[in-house]
């Protein structure tokens, strides 16, 4: 059964424990814990568009990503996406920041946290990084 929600939890407990009951055991007693704090799936689409929305900042002001040629040896300039900045810039961060690795295992608040030093980072050579999208306003 999936519980979404405490009323959803207190059913679940209430049914189990009355089948407990009604098959001949012992009154017993159930404790649930849900984990407090988990990355949401709001929170993933909200990091896929902030991060979107962070490459285009960047291919706006002309910072883009730098690798040299096989061939020549020379730098080629390449614009930023999603998953670029996404791998390059935002799980460095989320590392350094929580030695956190993967972004399904962050918590609810490091995105905010991380998002917030990349933004002061850009901001101080002269960028304005895009806000955390928020369904609030």
């Amino acid at each position: 059964m999936s519980v979404k929600s405490d009323k959803d939890a207190k059913d679940a407990a209430n049914r189990f424990i009355d089948l407990y009951v009604d098959n001949g055991q012992k009154p017993c007693e159930l404790t649930f814990s849900v984990p407090k704090g988990k990355y949401s799936g709001k929170q993933r689409k909200a990091l896929h568009v902030w991060c979107t929305m962070l490459a285009e900042t960047l291919n706006e002001c002309g910072r883009y990503q730098v690798m040299l040629s096989a061939v020549n040896g020379k730098e080629i300039e390449y614009p930023w996406d999603k998953d670029s900045v996404k791998k390059y810039i935002y799980k460095p961060m989320l590392k350094a920041l929580s030695d956190i690795e993967s972004t399904e295992d962050q918590s609810s608040v490091d995105p905010s946290k991380v998002a917030l030093v990349i933004s002061k980072h850009f901001g101080e050579t002269g960028m304005i990084c895009p806000s955390w999208p928020s369904l609030r306003g």
